[in-house]
């Protein structure tokens, strides 16, 4: 099938050529052009005639074929587009050295892509957008920057739930901060280490309630500070089994209440009472 198509493609061109000779020559005769809709015959002596025949040649000329390529004076591929044995369209630019430095495609699975290359070939931003029914990342699009070592720096995505994303990665590849806008409105900024442990987190969400966390090295809540929609002011101390063990809270009018577990009342308590026995007079026990 292949090579019956390869020779149709080369019989119109052949014919092109022919007619296109025959009619730039004035040569009296007839000149006979196959096409797909008819066969087109006339004398090539009339002026009026042989630009009919040009314009039907022109008009109806499709080329079939897998890949083309484009080369400069000196040889050098610097175009090339053509259709992959696993279905993928590519389109590839190089510059004059032949390195690539855009790359259009839409790949056997239905995504988009663009790449941009620097002049030594190592990729530095590109974009994506999956299709709807992709298993995995269906109706997401984003782009992305790289640095010179092929590392990704910065990320946004997009995401079919209505999700959006911003993320920051260090020299190394590793993400350090990230902002997320989740679907129900939430909006959420995340600090890393170098391992990648979350270690401080701030929020707000659509009740207007605004929170700062910290966390330690097993990803644990320690430290929380929260305004609530009310205005109210909360700050708590977190033991490393997630108890809540001191926490202080002030109220809309001014009010501060001071909160500390049971057990760490009691010593407090005891220590402040045999104090108070030993400066104040007589038994009293208050």
């Amino acid at each position: 099938l292949k090579n019956l198509r390869k020779r149709d493609e080369s019989m119109k061109v052949y014919n092109l050529v022919v007619a296109i000779m025959a009619l730039t020559a004035g040569t009296v005769g007839c000149a006979t052009t196959p096409t797909q809709a008819d066969t087109v015959q006339t004398k090539v002596n009339e002026p009026e005639q042989r630009v009919v025949i040009v314009q039907q040649i022109v008009q109806q000329k499709v080329v079939e074929t897998e890949k083309i390529i484009l080369k400069d004076a000196a040889g050098n591929v610097r175009f090339e587009i053509a259709v992959k044995e696993d279905g993928s369209l590519v389109q590839t630019l190089r510059d004059a050295k032949g390195i690539e430095r855009l790359k259009l495609m839409v790949d056997a699975e239905g995504v988009a892509r663009q790449n941009f290359f620097d002049e030594t070939g190592t990729t530095r931003m590109g974009s994506y957008v999956y299709p709807a029914d992709h298993t995995k990342f269906g109706g997401e699009a984003g782009v992305g920057f790289l640095n010179k070592d092929g590392k990704s720096v910065m990320q946004m995505e997009t995401h079919k739930s209505g999700e959006v994303s911003h993320t920051f990665f260090d020299k190394n590849g590793n993400e350090r901060i990230s902002l997320r806008l989740l679907n129900d409105g939430l909006a959420i900024q995340r600090f890393r280490d170098a391992k990648g442990t979350i270690r401080t987190s701030t929020y707000t969400d659509t009740t207007g309630e605004t929170a700062f966390n910290l966390f330690d090295a097993q990803q644990r809540v320690r430290f929380r500070s929260i305004m609530l929609p009310d205005g109210k002011l909360v700050q708590s101390f977190i033991s490393k089994t997630g108890k809540e063990k001191e926490s202080t809270m002030l109220e809309d009018d001014d009010t501060l209440t001071h909160k500390v577990e049971k057990g760490t009342v009691r010593k407090i308590v005891d220590s402040v009472g045999r104090t108070l026995k030993r400066i104040l007079p007589g038994d009293s026990e208050e």
